[in-house]
């Protein structure tokens, strides 16, 4: 299970803000950008930002 969450005028990548307010660690966190029409998908664990491979 994962939280997905959009940047309208930023990349897909978390920003500063969304790495600190981040408290779930056991959860992915896919982030869609408008400004790129791309979707990824990380892990936050303790600060520390992973990107994952997915498939659709």
């Amino acid at each position: 299970m994962g939280v997905i969450h959009s940047h309208p005028t930023s990349k897909a990548y978390p920003s500063s803000v969304d790495i600190h307010n981040w408290f779930y660690p056991e959860l992915s966190y896919w982030i869609y950008s408008f400004l790129e029409n791309q979707l990824k998908v990380y892990t936050i664990v303790k600060g520390q930002v992973k990107e994952l491979p997915y498939s659709l």
